[in-house]
C-alpha cells in the first residue's frame, strides 16, 4: 500500500525528535506532551488513554500512514482490554533528522531493532517515560527548566565505574548504569537560581525475569546502594557530571515496596541522598517537583524535590 504524503509541520518535528530521543512514547504521552488541553490550567495526564486529545489521534495516524512512524499494541492481558499504541521511528523518519541535523546516518542513535525489543523492556521504557515527561511538563508550569537529561542508552555508552571490597581486600571495578540523569535549574530572585541534579532508578516488577517477590528484587537492588555511595565518595560523581551534590531518586510500584527499599538504603549506611516515591505519585499531574511526595532515607515524613 503506497504511503500517504503529508506536510511536517513544527509539532511533528518536535513529536519525531522527542520520540528518537526517549526510544518509544505511547499516545498518553505524546498527547500531554505536545496536545495541552484547550482548558487554562487543566491537568495533562501522561497515562491515561481516556485523555488523549482527539487531534492527538488524528495526527499520529496520519504520521503512521505517511510512514514516519510505526506503531504497536501495549502489551496487555485479557483483563486489561484494548491498551494505547506505542509509537517508534521508522528509518524514513531518521534518515529526515539526519538531514535536519546535518548529521551522518551513521551516527544517529537509532536501530531497526528498537521497535522489536522484548515486552518487559518496553514497559520499563515506558515507565521511564512516564517519569521524564511528567517532570518535564512540571518544570515547564512551574517556570523551571530541564536543562539536561542523559538517557539510559547514553549512560550505559559512557561506561560509568567504581570500585568496591572484593575478595582478600582487593578492590574490585564495579559498573553504574542508572535509567537516567538529569539537571533541573529553579530561577531564583536577581537573576539567581540553583541546579538540582539527580539520578534516576525505576523499579519495575518486569525489569528483571525470575525476581518476582520483593525479596529477589532486594537483594538485586542492595548491590545498587554500595555502589552509589562509592561512586560518590571517591569523587566519581563530581568527575563524571560536574556537580558536586548526588541526588539518586528511586521510583517504584508501591508504598509497601518502597519502604523496604527505603529499610534497606538505611541498613547499608544510605542517608539523604537517596529518594522515593511511586510511579502512580510522580505521574500525578503537577506533583513530581513541588508536592510532599519523597520519602528521604533517614528521615521521617515526605518532602518535596524542589525546596
Amino acid at each position: 500500500m503506497a504511503k500517504s504524503k503529508i506536510q511536517l509541520r513544527e509539532r511533528d518535528w518536535s513529536i519525531i525528535s522527542a520520540i528518537y530521543s526517549c526510544q518509544l512514547l505511547t499516545t498518553p504521552q505524546i498527547s500531554a506532551r505536545f496536545f495541552p488541553p484547550d482548558t487554562r490550567n487543566a491537568d495533562r495526564d501522561v497515562r491515561s488513554n481516556a485523555s488523549v486529545s482527539p487531534r492527538c489521534r488524528v495526527r499520529l495516524k496520519q504520521l503512521y500512514e505517511a510512514g514516519y512512524l510505526d506503531r504497536q499494541e501495549m502489551p496487555t492481558t485479557s483483563r486489561q482490554g484494548k491498551l494505547p499504541f506505542m509509537y517508534f521511528l521508522t528509518k524514513k523518519a531518521v534518515k529526515m533528522l539526519a538531514e535536519k541535523w546535518e548529521a551522518p546516518m551513521k551516527e544517529m542513535d537509532w536501530l531497526p531493532e528498537h521497535g522489536k525489543i522484548k515486552w518487559w523492556h518496553q514497559a520499563h521504557l515506558i515507565a521511564i517515560n512516564d517519569v521524564r515527561l511528567s517532570i518535564g511538563i512540571d518544570a515547564a508550569d512551574c517556570g523551571f527548566e530541564l536543562s539536561t537529561w542523559f538517557t539510559e542508552r547514553e549512560l550505559k555508552r559512557s561506561k560509568i565505574e567504581t570500585f568496591l571490597p572484593g575478595a582478600k581486600g582487593r578492590m574490585r571495578k564495579v559498573t553504574l548504569v542508572p535509567d537516567a540523569f538529569f539537571s533541573l535549574f529553579v530561577p531564583g530572585a536577581d537573576d539567581t537560581g540553583f541546579t538540582y541534579p539527580n539520578l534516576v532508578e525505576v523499579d519495575r516488577s518486569t525489569e528483571h525475569i525470575g525476581m518476582h517477590s520483593d525479596k529477589e528484587y532486594l537483594n538485586h537492588f542492595k548491590t545498587k546502594i554500595p555502589r552509589y555511595l562509592s561512586f560518590y565518595r571517591s569523587g566519581g560523581y563530581t568527575e563524571y557530571f560536574r556537580y558536586d551534590e548526588m541526588r539518586v531518586l528511586f521510583i517504584t510500584t508501591d508504598e509497601s515496596r518502597l519502604q523496604k527499599m527505603k529499610a534497606v538504603t538505611e541498613a547499608l549506611g544510605g542517608g539523604r541522598r537517596f529518594w522515593f516515591t511511586t510511579l502512580e505519585e510522580i505521574t500525578k499531574p503537577k506533583t513530581a517537583l513541588t508536592q510532599p511526595i519523597w520519602h528521604i532515607a533517614g528521615q521521617e515524613g515526605k518532602e518535596p524535590l524542589v525546596f
